[in-house]
Protein backbone atom coordinates (compact mmCIF):
# COMPACT_ATOMS: atom_id res chain seq x y z
CA UNK A 1 0.00 0.00 0.00
CA UNK A 2 1.23 3.46 -0.78
CA UNK A 3 2.65 5.76 2.29
CA UNK A 4 1.86 9.41 2.51
CA UNK A 5 -1.57 11.01 2.76
CA UNK A 6 -3.68 10.66 -0.91
CA UNK A 7 -6.86 10.65 -2.15
CA UNK A 8 -7.41 8.49 -5.19
CA UNK A 9 -10.45 8.78 -7.43
CA UNK A 10 -12.10 6.29 -9.82
CA UNK A 11 -15.04 6.68 -11.93
CA UNK A 12 -16.68 4.22 -14.42
CA UNK A 13 -19.73 3.57 -16.50
CA UNK A 14 -22.00 0.96 -16.19
CA UNK A 15 -23.40 0.66 -19.62
CA UNK A 16 -20.89 -2.72 -20.17
CA UNK A 17 -22.83 -4.16 -17.82
CA UNK A 18 -26.56 -4.24 -19.30
CA UNK A 19 -26.32 -7.44 -20.62
CA UNK A 20 -27.94 -9.96 -19.01
CA UNK A 21 -25.22 -12.42 -19.75
CA UNK A 22 -22.36 -9.95 -18.82
CA UNK A 23 -24.63 -8.98 -15.70
CA UNK A 24 -24.58 -12.88 -14.62
CA UNK A 25 -21.05 -13.45 -15.57
CA UNK A 26 -19.78 -10.87 -12.75
CA UNK A 27 -22.56 -11.35 -10.49
CA UNK A 28 -21.30 -15.15 -9.94
CA UNK A 29 -18.02 -13.43 -8.65
CA UNK A 30 -19.56 -11.30 -5.93
CA UNK A 31 -18.80 -11.93 -2.45
CA UNK A 32 -22.39 -13.09 -0.98
CA UNK A 33 -22.95 -9.70 1.01
CA UNK A 34 -22.72 -7.92 -2.26
CA UNK A 35 -24.88 -10.28 -3.97
CA UNK A 36 -27.75 -9.81 -1.35
CA UNK A 37 -27.66 -6.20 -1.33
CA UNK A 38 -28.21 -7.14 -5.58
CA UNK A 39 -30.92 -9.40 -4.67
CA UNK A 40 -32.90 -6.90 -2.45
CA UNK A 41 -32.57 -4.63 -5.19
CA UNK A 42 -36.09 -4.57 -7.68
CA UNK A 43 -34.92 -2.65 -10.55
CA UNK A 44 -32.08 -3.93 -13.03
CA UNK A 45 -30.33 -0.20 -13.27
CA UNK A 46 -30.05 -0.10 -9.56
CA UNK A 47 -28.67 -3.75 -9.49
CA UNK A 48 -26.26 -3.13 -12.68
CA UNK A 49 -25.44 -0.24 -10.31
CA UNK A 50 -24.57 -1.85 -7.52
CA UNK A 51 -22.51 -4.80 -8.91
CA UNK A 52 -20.65 -2.11 -11.00
CA UNK A 53 -19.80 -0.09 -7.33
CA UNK A 54 -18.17 -3.45 -6.42
CA UNK A 55 -16.31 -3.71 -9.35
CA UNK A 56 -15.01 -0.66 -9.24
CA UNK A 57 -14.11 -0.97 -5.47
CA UNK A 58 -12.57 -3.95 -6.52
CA UNK A 59 -10.11 -2.03 -9.36
CA UNK A 60 -9.86 0.84 -6.73
CA UNK A 61 -8.56 -0.82 -3.79
CA UNK A 62 -6.17 -3.15 -6.20
CA UNK A 63 -4.67 0.06 -7.66
CA UNK A 64 -3.49 0.49 -4.09
CA UNK A 65 -2.28 -2.98 -3.08
CA UNK A 66 -5.28 -4.28 -1.71
CA UNK A 67 -6.62 -7.41 -3.47
CA UNK A 68 -8.60 -8.66 -0.46
CA UNK A 69 -10.68 -7.60 2.19
CA UNK A 70 -14.06 -7.66 4.23
CA UNK A 71 -16.52 -4.74 4.31
CA UNK A 72 -18.11 -3.87 7.37
CA UNK A 73 -20.91 -1.38 8.28
CA UNK A 74 -20.35 1.62 10.90
CA UNK A 75 -23.39 2.77 13.42
CA UNK A 76 -24.79 5.34 10.90
CA UNK A 77 -24.44 2.81 7.76
CA UNK A 78 -21.05 4.06 6.14
CA UNK A 79 -19.09 0.88 4.93
CA UNK A 80 -15.36 0.75 5.87
CA UNK A 81 -12.36 -1.77 5.27
CA UNK A 82 -12.64 -4.06 8.42
CA UNK A 83 -9.23 -5.76 7.50
CA UNK A 84 -7.46 -2.30 6.63
CA UNK A 85 -7.86 0.21 9.20
CA UNK A 86 -5.78 2.53 7.67
CA UNK A 87 -7.70 2.42 4.81
CA UNK A 88 -10.66 4.40 3.54
CA UNK A 89 -13.10 4.39 0.59
CA UNK A 90 -16.62 5.75 -0.30
CA UNK A 91 -18.80 4.91 -3.14
CA UNK A 92 -21.38 6.70 -4.80
CA UNK A 93 -23.17 6.03 -8.26
CA UNK A 94 -26.15 7.72 -10.32
CA UNK A 95 -27.51 7.25 -14.10
CA UNK A 96 -24.94 5.35 -15.78
CA UNK A 97 -21.72 6.28 -14.01
CA UNK A 98 -20.25 5.15 -10.66
CA UNK A 99 -17.50 7.01 -8.24
CA UNK A 100 -14.95 5.53 -6.08
CA UNK A 101 -12.25 7.35 -3.60
CA UNK A 102 -9.86 5.54 -1.85
CA UNK A 103 -7.86 7.35 0.86
CA UNK A 104 -5.32 6.51 3.66
CA UNK A 105 -7.83 9.44 5.34
CA UNK A 106 -11.45 9.47 6.04
CA UNK A 107 -12.91 10.24 2.66
CA UNK A 108 -16.43 10.85 1.12
CA UNK A 109 -17.70 10.99 -2.53
CA UNK A 110 -21.24 12.13 -4.33
CA UNK A 111 -22.35 11.90 -8.16
CA UNK A 112 -25.52 12.94 -8.98
CA UNK A 113 -26.81 13.22 -12.26
CA UNK A 114 -28.40 16.67 -13.33
CA UNK A 115 -32.24 16.75 -13.55
CA UNK A 116 -34.51 20.29 -13.82
CA UNK A 117 -36.56 21.05 -10.98
CA UNK A 118 -35.09 20.43 -7.94
CA UNK A 119 -33.04 23.60 -6.99
CA UNK A 120 -36.59 24.37 -5.09
CA UNK A 121 -35.71 22.02 -2.49
CA UNK A 122 -32.40 24.37 -1.51
CA UNK A 123 -35.02 26.33 0.63
CA UNK A 124 -35.71 23.54 2.36
CA UNK A 125 -32.52 21.99 2.94
CA UNK A 126 -29.53 24.38 2.53
CA UNK A 127 -28.35 27.25 4.33
CA UNK A 128 -30.33 30.64 4.01
CA UNK A 129 -26.86 32.18 1.86
CA UNK A 130 -26.60 28.74 0.01
CA UNK A 131 -30.03 28.94 -1.24
CA UNK A 132 -29.65 32.79 -2.01
CA UNK A 133 -26.71 31.89 -4.12
CA UNK A 134 -28.56 29.27 -6.37
CA UNK A 135 -31.43 32.07 -6.85
CA UNK A 136 -29.31 34.57 -7.96
CA UNK A 137 -28.23 32.33 -10.83
CA UNK A 138 -29.53 33.99 -14.07
CA UNK A 139 -30.90 31.15 -15.86
CA UNK A 140 -32.87 28.02 -15.20
CA UNK A 141 -30.07 26.15 -16.51
CA UNK A 142 -27.44 27.81 -14.00
CA UNK A 143 -29.82 27.52 -11.09
CA UNK A 144 -29.77 23.44 -11.38
CA UNK A 145 -26.54 23.53 -11.83
CA UNK A 146 -25.52 25.33 -9.12
CA UNK A 147 -27.75 23.36 -7.03
CA UNK A 148 -26.66 19.90 -8.07
CA UNK A 149 -22.59 21.27 -7.29
CA UNK A 150 -23.77 22.51 -3.58
CA UNK A 151 -25.51 18.84 -3.61
CA UNK A 152 -22.54 16.60 -4.27
CA UNK A 153 -20.77 18.38 -2.31
CA UNK A 154 -23.16 18.88 0.99
CA UNK A 155 -23.23 14.75 0.03
CA UNK A 156 -19.18 14.39 0.54
CA UNK A 157 -19.14 16.14 3.78
CA UNK A 158 -21.92 14.25 5.12
CA UNK A 159 -20.33 10.77 4.25
CA UNK A 160 -16.93 11.73 4.81
CA UNK A 161 -17.99 12.76 8.73
CA UNK A 162 -19.44 9.14 9.12
CA UNK A 163 -23.25 10.89 10.04
CA UNK A 164 -24.58 10.55 7.19
CA UNK A 165 -28.05 11.50 6.81
CA UNK A 166 -28.45 11.85 10.49
CA UNK A 167 -26.27 15.14 9.98
CA UNK A 168 -28.51 17.70 8.29
CA UNK A 169 -27.62 19.49 5.26
CA UNK A 170 -28.50 22.87 6.76
CA UNK A 171 -26.14 22.26 9.78
CA UNK A 172 -22.82 23.50 7.79
CA UNK A 173 -21.96 25.43 4.97
CA UNK A 174 -20.59 25.28 1.63
CA UNK A 175 -19.01 28.20 -0.18
CA UNK A 176 -17.66 28.19 -3.95
CA UNK A 177 -15.16 30.13 -4.25
CA UNK A 178 -13.57 31.09 -7.84
CA UNK A 179 -10.72 29.11 -6.46
CA UNK A 180 -11.98 26.01 -4.44
CA UNK A 181 -14.34 24.98 -2.14
CA UNK A 182 -14.42 25.82 1.63
CA UNK A 183 -16.48 24.02 4.10
CA UNK A 184 -17.91 26.07 7.33
CA UNK A 185 -19.04 23.21 10.03
CA UNK A 186 -19.22 22.20 13.78
CA UNK A 187 -19.04 18.45 13.40
CA UNK A 188 -15.52 18.43 14.74
CA UNK A 189 -12.06 19.96 15.14
CA UNK A 190 -10.96 18.96 11.78
CA UNK A 191 -10.50 20.79 8.25
CA UNK A 192 -11.98 18.78 5.70
CA UNK A 193 -11.08 19.59 1.77
CA UNK A 194 -13.49 19.22 -1.12
CA UNK A 195 -13.03 18.95 -4.76
CA UNK A 196 -15.11 19.39 -7.72
CA UNK A 197 -14.98 17.92 -10.76
CA UNK A 198 -16.33 17.74 -14.13
CA UNK A 199 -15.92 14.58 -15.44
CA UNK A 200 -19.23 13.58 -17.87
CA UNK A 201 -21.60 15.95 -19.54
CA UNK A 202 -24.88 15.71 -17.31
CA UNK A 203 -23.08 14.74 -14.27
CA UNK A 204 -21.91 16.64 -11.13
CA UNK A 205 -19.07 14.70 -9.40
CA UNK A 206 -17.41 15.62 -5.90
CA UNK A 207 -15.01 14.09 -3.25
CA UNK A 208 -14.28 15.44 0.45
CA UNK A 209 -11.34 13.98 2.53
CA UNK A 210 -9.40 14.86 5.49
CA UNK A 211 -6.57 15.18 3.06
CA UNK A 212 -5.81 17.68 0.36
CA UNK A 213 -3.68 15.82 -1.74
CA UNK A 214 -6.32 14.68 -4.08
CA UNK A 215 -4.70 12.94 -7.30
CA UNK A 216 -6.64 13.06 -10.86
CA UNK A 217 -9.26 11.34 -11.72
CA UNK A 218 -8.85 8.16 -12.98
CA UNK A 219 -11.48 6.37 -15.80
CA UNK A 220 -11.97 2.79 -15.50
CA UNK A 221 -13.00 -0.44 -17.86
CA UNK A 222 -14.63 -2.89 -15.21
CA UNK A 223 -14.52 -5.53 -17.97
CA UNK A 224 -10.95 -5.08 -18.60
CA UNK A 225 -7.64 -5.55 -16.62
CA UNK A 226 -6.34 -2.61 -18.54
CA UNK A 227 -7.38 1.07 -17.26
CA UNK A 228 -8.99 2.87 -19.90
Amino acid sequence: MQSGSYVKIYVAQTDALGSQETFARYYDTMPVWRKDKIDRLRRQEDRVRSLAAELLLWRALADVGVTQYTVGYDEHGKPYLADHPGLFFNLSHAGNVVLCAVSDSEVGCDVEKIVSGREMLAKRFFTAREAADIASQPTEEEKTLRFFRYWTLKESFMKVTGLGMSLSPSAFEIELQPDGVSIAHAVDACTYYAREYALLDGYCFAVCSRSDRFAAPKWINLLCEQDA
